[in-house]
């Protein structure tokens, strides 16, 4: 099967490097690269049962570019697996040096599994994953990696992955953290149910006191809106405009939508942007008006949000990420008080298995 490379959106890779090159051509695997092969990827995607949002190419190009933009140098290794000619499964990593240190990672922090195929025979999948972890004990031990941080990956399945089972028969250490979803499959009846009993009164205030949009085509103003509440909310350019510009691709391309806010004289006062998959929505990014933080800004907006994937037909919103004060590293009050936030819309929180690889001699 040939695939065509398209236009890269963002060209601030290094090459990959020689000894990873040859690591890879080493394995057992048979593996052609992302970078060269996007529309492979798709294909993993669109046969996939489901599709964790990190895998998306806009969530790639994005962290790709918070990291870039910031001066990190990086090479994209991620790959495309093959069986029997066709795609099977996508692996999204990357590897970088800084400060003469080498990390290997997934694009948001630590190593993601590889997503396959729906088709793929478990045989072959144990098979191909035991590969992958070959490959990265290999890298790690020629990078002078002492470990690898990787994690278990929400694929809507209730047993452990087989990614995790291996890793944890090489013997990798498991933590656990906390992820908070929205099951989609709810009536949004039920739904509202479960929010905080706080919440309720609230949204319905707000949704009488805001003008509620929704921006998925290409409107730039409104967008441009947004980045510039964004800025004044922040005080600053957090970040680079390129950046921005992959959300905003990816609210022209239906992989994202933005529902934002307005007061009566049509100035906007929040919003918030949910990037999704189709089955997996999460919430990128927020702004509100700080001088409006005694009134129920976020809270429609999420609200709003949760009709909006249903509509879509996802099967999960991904809230975030329950923060505790005995996490390590250990969070601050502010990060803490936003997953309490959050929390208030969760219909089921999963733990989510952290897992570290050491990689010796």
């Amino acid at each position: 099967m040939i695939f065509n490379k398209p236009i890269q959106f963002n060209q601030n890779f290094l090459p990959v490097p020689d000894f990873i090159a040859d690591i890879f051509k080493q394995s057992s695997l048979e593996i052609i690269y992302r970078e060269n092969n996007q529309e492979a990827w798709k294909s993993v995607l669109n046969n996939a049962d489901y599709v964790p949002f990190a895998y998306l190419e806009n969530s790639i190009h994005f962290q790709t570019e918070l990291q870039t933009g910031n001066g990190i140098s990086l090479s994209d290794i991620s790959v495309i697996i093959m069986h029997d000619k066709n795609p099977c499964a996508a692996w999204p990593l990357l590897y970088k040096v800084v400060d003469r240190v080498a990390a290997v990672m997934s694009f948001g922090a630590l190593v993601l599994p590889p997503l396959f195929v729906s088709d793929v025979a478990s045989v072959s999948k144990k098979k191909i994953i035991k590969g992958c972890i070959d490959i990265l004990i290999e890298i790690g031990k020629q990078a002078q990696v002492k470990k690898i941080l990787s994690e278990e990956v929400f694929l809507n399945t209730k047993e452990i992955s087989d990614w995790h089972y291996q890793l944890i028969r090489r013997g990798a250490i498991t933590r656990v953290r906390y992820d908070m979803y929205v099951d989609l499959s709810l009536d949004m009846e039920k739904i509202k149910n479960r929010f905080r009993k706080s919440y309720k009164s609230l949204i319905s205030t707000g949704l009488k006191t805001w003008q509620v949009g929704k921006l998925d085509t290409d409107d730039p103003a409104i967008w441009e809106a947004f980045r510039q509440l964004h800025i004044q909310v922040t005080g600053r350019k957090t970040r680079t405009k390129q950046s921005w510009d992959i959300h905003f691709e990816a609210v022209k391309n239906k992989k994202a939508f933005l529902i934002y806010l307005r007061n009566d004289s049509g100035k906007m006062v929040g919003g918030g942007l949910f990037i999704h998959s189709g089955q997996e929505c999460f919430y990128g990014v927020g702004a509100y008006d700080r001088s409006l933080f005694d009134k129920p800004l976020g809270h429609v907006v999420q609200f709003v949000a949760i009709g909006e994937m249903k509509k879509l037909g996802l099967q999960w919103f991904k809230v975030g990420t329950r923060t505790f004060p005995t996490d390590e590293p250990t969070p601050t009050d502010k990060e803490i008080s936003v997953t309490v936030f959050k929390e208030g819309f969760a219909t089921n929180i999963f733990p989510k298995y952290l897992l570290e690889l050491p990689c010796t001699n």
